[in-house]
């Protein structure tokens, strides 16, 4: 009977400590997942928001507009080089000591093409842009921006 009691005890205590040890294990993957690492410190969880707003353009020509040249011009511009935004430039230039003062807008040449102008190193300039999406108003249409959220995690260790 001491022995069948002794035999009973020992199972007791090795189910015990399989039980305490499954909930050590449990518990901690829970602090795992709840923000703590395994070498007594935190794990910090840091999240945000990602956008980016795929290009849908595709610039096709780009060249200087006809009659300025280097040296003899000056441009200003509204929005610089931006296909999704309706811009225009005034620019001036002298030739044969005759000053010619012009302005020019982006516009659209059809339902997904458009000419953009812009200044560059004080020569005005225009491209052709081709518009996935279509072009409306002197611009391309942009497309809606792809948002997803990055998580990463760092150990803030306490000593």
């Amino acid at each position: 009977m001491v022995k069948q009691q002794n035999h009973s005890s020992v199972i007791a205590l090795v189910l015990i400590f399989t039980i305490a040890a499954v909930i050590t294990v449990l518990l901690s993957q829970d602090k795992m997942s709840l923000g703590e690492d395994n070498m007594g410190g935190e794990a910090m969880k840091s999240c945000k928001q990602v956008c980016t707003t795929p290009i849908s353009y595709e610039t096709k020509s780009d060249f200087n507009l006809i009659g300025v040249t280097p040296n003899s011009s000056i441009c200003s511009g509204v929005n610089g080089f931006d296909p999704y935004t309706s811009g225009s430039i005034d620019y001036s230039w002298t030739s044969n000591g005759v000053k010619t003062e012009q302005g020019a807008s982006n516009y659209c040449t059809g339902s997904t093409s458009m000419y953009e102008v812009y200044c560059r190193d004080d020569l005005p300039r225009k491209s052709l842009n081709r518009c996935n999406l279509g072009c409306k108003d002197g611009h391309c249409i942009e497309p809606e921006p792809v948002c997803k959220r990055v998580c990463y995690f760092s150990n803030k260790y306490q000593s």
